[in-house]
Parts: structure tokens; C-alpha cells; sequence
């Protein structure tokens, strides 16, 4: 499918919406000068084993093998379309370019 007719597909309904679960927690990583620590945010596919992703992403942020998280917060997360803008590029066709020559003009 041509990727201009997928995206006026996708824009066809103009209250579509996605629901992510989004998971917010706080990790502590040793590493060789001390301790890395800090908060992110992860959206994981449903049926994912929370604890297990969450230390792989923590192990993979800092570079370490040794890390503590902690769940702070599950919430969802909403996209929804409210209008497409033309940088889209759905329906918009460049200005065609004018030709420019190459030698130097003398005038």
C-alpha cells in the first residue's frame, strides 16, 4: 500500500485514538565510580513480564549488570488524532523547482 494512502487512512477517522500502559519507576545501577541513578518512563507490550523489562531497560540506559528499579506509577497513555497538518505531506505536492544553470551568467 502506498504510503500516502495509508496515511489518509489513518487520518480518516478524526476521533481515533491508542491507549498505551505506560510504566514510570526509578533505578540504581552500580558502575565502577559509584552509583547511576535516576527515572524513566517505559510503554510495554501487554502480557510483558513488568519487573524483568524494566531491569533490562535499566541495565541496557546505564551499561551495568547490577541494578535495583522500583515501580513508581503504571498510568495510560492516549494518542489521539486531532488534525493533520500539511507537513504531513498528505495530499501536498512539493512547488516545482525552477531550473538553475550551472555556468555563470555575464550580464
Amino acid at each position: 500500500m502506498p504510503r500516502t494512502k495509508w496515511m489518509e487512512r489513518f487520518f480518516e477517522t478524526p476521533r481515533s485514538s491508542t491507549t498505551f500502559k505506560a510504566h514510570a519507576y526509578k533505578y540504581r545501577c552500580a558502575r565502577w565510580y559509584g552509583w547511576v541513578e535516576g527515572s524513566r518512563t517505559l510503554i510495554l507490550e501487554p502480557g510483558a513480564d513488568v519487573q524483568e523489562e524494566l531491569h533490562r531497560d535499566a541495565q541496557t540506559t546505564t551499561h551495568s549488570g547490577d541494578c535495583s528499579v522500583t515501580l513508581l506509577q503504571v498510568y495510560n497513555v492516549t494518542i489521539g488524532n486531532i488534525r493533520p497538518y500539511a507537513a504531513l505531506g498528505i495530499g501536498v505536492q512539493p512547488p516545482a523547482a525552477k531550473p538553475r544553470s550551472t555556468d555563470a551568467e555575464v550580464q
